[in-house]
């Protein structure tokens, strides 16, 4: 890798693109890859488009969170207002009707600022994460790829928003130190989309360089508007009818992997992305976890606690895993259940917790109930019955008595 002045005197760096060696090449691999350095011939006009946009975000920050100040200062003096309203007594139906608007309206209030503090924390985390990446120097990426913003960043992996330059569009741009992950969750996507995209976020190419002395997969896929746990956060607890629709798309992507002899290993909100926010449709990613449906489960490693089934946690060994007969294809019914959860509440089935001990504690606080129905699961609000039965069978510390995700739709089936 070397580097040329760019503005402001800082570095512009430059990536050297190589394509594997044919041996270890996925048989997948869909596009020729570049082997010599790639460099665009106007880099130092796209790094400075580069800093132009980030400081177009960094504004759109600042100016949300003069917003959420403004909204709190209202809300604090409406507070004060609703509070002597309240003292005063009720002379009469009007005046009584009177605080039920005011306190209907204060309400709206209190959500549109809850909203718009979460939007605005959500960016603000983006732009420090964006501005600590160490891509964040690099104007073009690949000679094609023009990064634009972070949308997301793993444990060895960051995923970029990017405007293919050969193409004129825009897309999502994975860059991974694991090699040998990246190229498992490329060889995957391909395979859960070989006959329809419906499922799965379609992925284009896979690609590897080597910035900073150090080597990176580099996958392209769609780009989509968010993931699920953005959607969730910025709108809040869905109605019954929309968390099913939800579900029912994550049932029918589930189905069709385990019909595949495909488990995904790592269903949750973050690896679900909003295709399009009006229909709120849905596709999965992140396939390196993904294993067949059948194997045991490995306990205590290779998952997202949150989204773990009980066994994962109570069980001692992985061989006791092996021995008593657990399967990734009941620990995706599990996750499923915590998503359709956090989909009608925005929280845990499990209650809070800031660790994974204390999510183990409360496992097994759970799993010891032995809950035969919907007793053992808290509702923070009233919902129909048939979605209580579902939560129920879906989060059962049994993974024999969860059912499989033909069941699931089978029974979602019954609601619609």
């Amino acid at each position: 890798m070397w580097t040329v002045e760019g503005p402001s005197k800082s570095k512009v760096f430059i990536d050297h693109v190589k394509a594997p060696p044919v041996q270890d090449m996925p048989s997948s691999f869909s596009k020729q890859v570049m082997t010599s350095v790639a460099v665009h011939p106007d880099m130092l006009r796209l790094r400075a488009v580069y800093l132009q946009e980030h400081q177009l975000l960094v504004g759109e920050m600042t100016s949300l969170g003069q917003d959420v100040d403004r909204q709190r200062r209202d809300l604090d003096i409406e507070e004060l207002y609703m509070d002597q309203v309240l003292q005063q007594p009720v002379t009469c139906s009007e005046h009584e009707q009177s605080v039920r608007d005011l306190q209907e309206r204060l309400a709206n209030k209190r959500r549109s600022h809850k909203a718009a503090k979460i939007r605005f924390l959500q960016l603000k985390r983006n732009v420090l994460l964006q501005h600590q990446s160490e891509f964040a120097t690099l104007p073009c990426l690949n000679g094609t790829l023009q990064l634009r913003r972070l949308l997301g960043r793993g444990a060895s992996s960051e995923v970029w928003q990017a405007h293919c330059l050969s193409t004129d569009s825009l897309v999502a741009v994975k860059l991974s130190a694991n090699i040998q992950n990246a190229t498992v969750e490329f060889d995957n996507h391909k395979l859960v989309t070989a006959h329809s995209s419906r499922y799965a976020v379609p992925v284009h190419t896979l690609a590897h360089t080597t910035f900073h002395q150090r080597e990176y997969a580099i996958m392209t896929m769609d780009c989509m508007n968010c993931d699920l746990a953005h959607y969730l956060e910025t709108n809040g607890p869905c109605a019954p009818l929309l968390a099913r629709h939800i579900l029912h798309q994550l049932a029918l992507a589930t189905t069709y992997m385990h019909e595949n002899n495909m488990a995904h290993g790592d269903l949750k909100p973050g690896n679900v992305l909003v295709k399009d926010v009006s229909a709120v449709t849905v596709q999965l990613t992140d396939f390196h976890l993904a294993r067949p449906r059948y194997d045991p489960i490995d306990v205590g490693v290779n998952a997202s606690p949150s989204y773990a089934p009980p066994e994962w946690y109570l069980l001692p060994t992985t061989a006791d895993s092996c021995e008593a007969g657990t399967t990734y294809e009941k620990a995706d019914v599990w996750a499923l259940g915590v998503i359709y959860y956090q989909s009608l509440f925005t929280r845990h089935p499990m209650g809070s917790f800031s660790s994974k001990h204390e999510l183990q504690h409360n496992m097994r606080l759970y799993s010891s109930s032995h809950p035969t129905s919907t007793s053992s699961l808290h509702f923070p609000t009233a919902i129909p019955a048939m979605d209580m039965v579902i939560l129920a069978r879906c989060l059962h510390p049994d993974w024999t008595a969860r059912p499989t995700a033909m069941e699931l739709l089978a029974m979602l089936s019954q609601l619609t």
